[in-house]
């Protein structure tokens, strides 16, 4: 497994992590209906792993890797901007109000994604 398979098997099941924690009332996004981040992330947790996880890697067309990285880059925006996507943070007295620093924070690892899912492209 490469850095990059690993980062992305990681990211895979963080987001696993967001459908537990959504549905245990604390959803990570902001103004979106907790079933439909539910059911977003879980499915962001399949495609990543069934994209990503070796032996699977392996037998995608550059193409795939490609759209993925396009995709997140433009997550990658969303997050940046806040918009559709706002991060709640839980660590603030409103969490509902978000965190400049935590919307950059996650800009930077869709970004990464978004590399990462390039980088494969070319392999």
């Amino acid at each position: 497994m490469s850095l990059l398979e690993a980062f992305l098997m990681v990211t895979a099941f963080a987001y696993l992590a967001c459908v537990f924690f959504t549905l245990v009332g604390k959803p990570p996004l902001f103004e979106i209906d907790d079933y439909q981040q539910a059911v977003f992330y879980f499915l962001a947790f399949f495609v990543i792993w069934i994209v990503a996880a070796p032996p699977f890697s392996i037998s995608w067309p550059p193409q795939v890797y490609s759209l993925l990285g396009a995709l997140y880059a433009f997550a990658a925006i969303g997050s940046f901007i806040g918009y559709p996507q706002r991060w709640m943070a839980y660590w603030r007295k409103n969490p509902e109000d978000g965190s400049d620093s935590g919307q950059i924070g996650m800009a930077f690892w869709d970004l990464a994604i978004s590399i990462s899912f390039l980088y494969l492209s070319l392999a």
